[in-house]
């Protein structure tokens, strides 16, 4: 498998049920909550924080209202 090429391909682009991705989004909550270290939390965080931004481009304020407090 050295040869360079990935083992699978992703596609561009992929489509999530409202359940699918409130699923998701719980996940990433429970691994903000549940980091041991201040890297993993700002790594679950930051995941996130992007999906909500794609799912909901309007909820991105909200985020930004978390960091300056």
């Amino acid at each position: 498998m050295s040869s360079g090429e990935p083992y699978v391909r992703l596609p561009d682009r992929i489509d999530l049920t409202l359940a699918e991705a409130g699923e998701v989004l719980e996940v990433l909550d429970l691994a903000v909550e549940t980091a041991i270290s201040d890297s993993e939390r700002t790594a679950a965080r930051e995941a996130a924080e992007m999906i909500t931004a794609k799912l909901w481009p309007e909820l991105g304020d909200l985020f930004e209202d978390d960091d300056e407090a």
